[in-house]
């Protein structure tokens, strides 16, 4: 998990992986995410897309998992 601006933007960067794959999840105009920790699990709800080789989800809804 990092903090990278976009476009003068603050931003969260999360890699999340489901052991099959992994996908880059960016929560624009926050610069941190209360509970998001390595390792937690959460499950996202969001629109999924290619941006070069990686897929992105911008601004899922998201639930914690246990």
């Amino acid at each position: 998990m990092r903090t990278k601006p976009r476009s003068g933007i603050p931003a969260v960067e999360v890699v999340i992986s489901d052991g099959t794959g992994e996908a880059v999840v960016i929560f624009s105009g926050r610069r941190n995410i209360p509970g998001i920790d390595l390792g937690r699990c959460i499950m996202i709800d969001g629109v999924p897309h290619r941006d070069a080789d990686r897929t992105v989800v911008l601004n899922p809804a998201y639930t914690f998992l246990a």
